[in-house]
C-alpha cells in the first residue's frame, strides 16, 4: 500500500511538473510573439525569411503569409540583404527557398536569393549563417510565424547573429483555432528542445526531438511521414558531423607530430 501511495504521489509529482513547465514554456512562446509585432529600431544586415510548406512551387498559406511580411520588411529595409531558406521533402520538385526567392522576386523584391539547404529550422539556419559568416555579431530579421518566434531566435543566436523575429500577422493560424492550439503545443516541445541543446548538448536535444515527434505523430498523423525524413536527415547528418570531426583530430595529430 505504502509503495502505490509512493507511486501515485510520484506520478502526480511529474504530471505537476510537466504541466509547469508547459506553462513557463508557453508564456515564453506567446511573450515573444507579442513583443515582436513591431519593426525594430536598428537596420537589419539581412532579411532571412524561414520556409515552410509549398505545393509544386505554389506557397501554402502559411508560407505566403511569411513572405508578404518580408516584402514589408524589405521595403522597410531596402539595403538588407533577402535570404529565402528551406530545404525539400521527398517529392518536392522545388525547395522552399527557391519558391520563397521566386515570389518574392515577383513581388519587386529582385535582390531575394535562396538557400534551399536544411530539413528544419535548425538546420536551414545553420546552412545560411555557415554561408555567410559576416553575419555573425550582425543584426538579422527573421521572419516567421509568431509562435515560431521565440524558438528561431534561441536557434540562431547559436551561430553568433543578433536576431530578432518580425513574425506574420496574415498568419492562417489565429487564437482559439485547433491549428494555433496545435501550433502552440510544438513550440512549447522545440523551444524545449532547443533548451536541452544549450544545457545538455546536441545528442541529449535529438534524443528528446525524437520522443517528442513520436507523439506529436500520435495526435497528428499527417506529420508522420516529415518526422521519418526528419529523423533520417538529422542521422545522416550527425554522422557526417563525426566524420568530420574524425578527420579534424586526424589532421590536427598531423600537425603536431610535424
Amino acid at each position: 500500500m505504502n509503495s502505490l501511495k509512493i507511486a501515485r504521489r510520484g506520478l502526480a509529482t511529474l504530471a505537476g511538473t510537466s504541466l509547469l513547465g508547459a506553462v513557463v514554456q508557453a508564456s515564453r512562446v506567446l511573450t515573444v510573439a507579442y513583443r515582436r509585432r513591431y519593426l525594430p529600431v536598428y537596420d537589419p544586415e539581412a532579411i532571412v525569411v524561414l520556409g515552410t510548406a509549398q505545393y509544386n512551387g505554389t506557397p501554402s498559406r502559411q508560407f505566403a503569409a511569411r513572405l508578404e511580411q518580408a516584402v514589408f520588411a524589405a521595403r522597410i529595409f531596402p539595403d538588407a540583404q533577402v535570404l529565402c531558406v528551406g530545404g525539400a521533402l521527398p517529392g518536392d520538385t522545388e525547395t522552399e527557398a527557391a519558391v520563397g526567392a521566386k515570389y518574392l522576386q515577383a513581388r519587386g523584391i529582385v535582390r531575394a536569393e535562396g538557400i534551399g539547404v536544411g530539413s528544419d529550422t535548425a538546420a536551414s539556419l545553420a546552412a545560411t549563417f555557415h554561408r555567410y559568416p559576416e553575419l555573425r555579431g550582425r543584426d538579422v530579421l527573421l521572419v516567421t510565424d509568431p509562435n515560431h518566434s521565440a524558438r528561431a531566435e534561441k536557434i540562431a543566436r547559436r551561430f553568433g547573429v543578433l536576431p530578432q523575429a518580425f513574425p506574420t500577422p496574415y498568419s492562417p493560424c489565429q487564437f482559439p483555432s485547433l491549428a494555433w492550439w496545435k501550433s502552440l503545443l510544438h513550440e512549447i516541445g522545440g523551444l524545449t528542445v532547443a533548451d536541452v541543446h544549450v544545457l545538455a548538448g546536441a545528442s541529449a536535444a535529438v534524443r528528446l526531438e525524437s520522443v517528442l515527434r513520436k507523439a506529436q505523430a500520435l495526435v497528428w498523423p499527417s506529420r508522420r511521414m516529415r518526422h521519418e525524413y526528419l529523423r533520417a536527415q538529422h542521422e545522416h547528418e550527425h554522422e557526417q558531423a563525426r566524420v568530420q570531426a574524425q578527420q579534424q583530430c586526424g589532421e590536427n595529430g598531423q600537425e603536431s607530430s610535424q
